[in-house]
């Protein structure tokens, strides 16, 4: 008998309330890792458009369950929500169905879902039931179950679909809330700090020194930040050393969001019009001359000048002028090179035969070029494949070439663990054809990710780059594969076609 996702998430949670394992029971792509929640939060912060034709069929499924509700009924719209994804129809969903059409059967069939399914879409579908229904309703009035909705939202698959349902009916239990931010670290984290309200300065002290610790990128989210933590009026009084760091991982967010989200997104989703980030820039870099010390903090303005280089090269003036972003910028470099960093890297970069990381991105950023003695501290330390970005991101001179033959003369060791040639294969993904070996090892991987990558590189590089020794590698991928989006994509490259993801969930469904 099939363990339901329900016991499974409760015999997953630890002490603290904590999910700790990886993925969920019914997880068809373990074999290529990815964060739970992670599809529901790439419709939902990434601006796609709702399925409305998704929302249609399950609410006339739903329909005719409540107006007949046997055991094939139900059946029908279990077997339907497999391969839907919570957030594309949860929208139009709610829109078309009445709250007031939620009466018993539909109730029944939501605790039957939650409590029995082995699904994890019948769950979020259960949730959403219940919010239709009320969660404020269910929290007054039937505490054990809103305690078993408010443990499976621990599991990050869950929490968005949990405080989505709390949302249907403007219920905002900020206990839940904060237990919920607390208790995550992905993007369960982020969707709980989305709905957050920081209640007193204990709160905010809190978010800003612990919110900014998430396992996921979101830059958007350092908007909830500095408006919860008043980081402006924060910024103006001098800052501890680890309140300073917060900050500047903030805004620099923020800077991140302004250059890489559309100005018409940023402007209707989180209406920025009361941040005030020239002030803010100044008041960090005023107190960033008493603070900064080490590499990582001179790295941290070196990112700064780059992204506000980047605002004024696309011409961004959302947030700053022309004028006001090369101020800052001069602001920034100004304390960057106040000290003559040379020395330090080469006389500490490598100590101890070991090698400071720091040091390391510290000299590409400032164009010291360090490649020779990385170069020759990894042939004498070739499991030390953290050196591979630095090696491969200086071009000329045949040095990435030597790189490559290099890994490809010793290819053995690096096929034992899953993510050793993800630097070198996304480097060839910008240099079609530089190795084929390389390719055909991720291919032939005991692991699916690098077998998935190499098959999206080759889409990429297109069928001209298949030699027959990648052909070969294929046909063998094809019999070790044990997902079936990668063999999906290698049967569209054996076949010489562009894979299409959207054309393979459809025939999922």
């Amino acid at each position: 008998m099939k363990q339901t996702i329900y016991q499974f998430v409760n015999s997953h949670l630890d002490e603290h309330g904590r999910f700790t394992a990886t993925d969920l029971c019914d997880d068809r792509y373990a074999t290529i890792p990815r964060p739970l929640g992670s599809e529901d939060a790439f419709h939902y912060t990434m601006g796609n458009l709702p399925n409305p034709n998704s929302a249609s069929v399950l609410l006339k499924l739903l329909q005719a369950y409540m107006q007949e509700p046997t055991t094939q009924q139900r059946s029908r719209l279990y077997n339907e929500l497999k391969g839907m994804a919570f957030a594309e129809y949860c929208d139009p969903f709610i829109e078309a169905l009445d709250q007031n059409d939620i009466n018993a059967v539909a109730y029944d069939l939501a605790r039957r879902f939650f409590y029995n399914a082995d699904g994890r879409e019948q769950v979020k579908f259960a949730i959403l039931i219940f919010g239709m229904y009320g969660m404020e309703k269910i929290c007054h009035q039937n505490q054990e179950l809103w305690q078993d909705l408010l443990r499976i939202a621990h599991c990050e698959e869950f929490t968005f679909a949990f405080l989505y349902a709390c949302r249907i009916t403007n219920f905002n239990p900020q206990n839940a809330i904060w237990e919920l931010i607390h208790c995550t670290s992905g993007w369960g984290k982020v969707f709980s700090i989305t709905d957050c309200h920081c209640r007193d300065e204990e709160e905010r002290l809190w978010l800003l020194q612990n919110g900014p610790d998430i396992d996921v990128e979101y830059p958007p989210l350092s908007v909830k930040f500095i408006r919860e933590t008043h980081l402006e009026e924060l910024v103006a009084q001098p800052l501890s050393y680890e309140n300073y760091k917060n900050a500047i991982f903030i805004v620099g967010n923020y800077l991140v969001m302004l250059n890489h989200f559309p100005a018409e997104v940023i402007e209707e989703q989180f209406n920025i019009s009361d941040i005030h980030l020239n002030k803010l820039l100044t008041c960090l870099l005023d107190q960033a001359e008493a603070h900064v010390s080490k590499p990582e903090d001179v790295l941290d303005l070196i990112s700064y000048v780059t992204t506000l280089q980047d605002l004024c090269k696309e011409q961004n003036h959302m947030q700053l002028t022309f004028n006001q972003c090369q101020e800052q910028i001069a602001a920034c470099e100004k304390i960057i090179y106040s000290k003559d960093w040379q020395p330090e890297i080469d006389s500490d970069l490598i100590k101890d035969d070991k090698l400071d990381y720091q040091l390391c991105n510290l000299a590409v950023e400032l164009d010291i070029d360090v490649w020779p003695r990385l170069f020759d501290f990894w042939l004498a330390h070739p499991d030390e494949t953290p050196l591979f970005p630095y090696l491969l991101s200086y071009e000329g001179e045949g040095r990435s070439e030597r790189v490559l033959r290099q890994i490809e003369a010793d290819l053995p060791r690096y096929c034992v663990e899953q993510n050793d040639l993800m630097v070198p294969l996304r480097y060839l993904n910008t240099h079609p054809g530089q190795s084929d070996a390389i390719i055909c090892a991720a291919l032939e991987s005991i692991f699916d990710l690098p077998r998935g990558i190499a098959c999206g590189i080759i889409d990429d590089w297109g069928q001209e780059f298949i030699t027959p020794a990648i052909r070969h590698s294929l046909i063998k991928a094809r019999q070790l594969s044990n997902n079936e989006v990668v063999t999906a994509r290698i049967d569209s490259l054996l076949a010489g076609k562009h894979f299409d993801i959207g054309k393979f969930l459809n025939k999922r469904k």
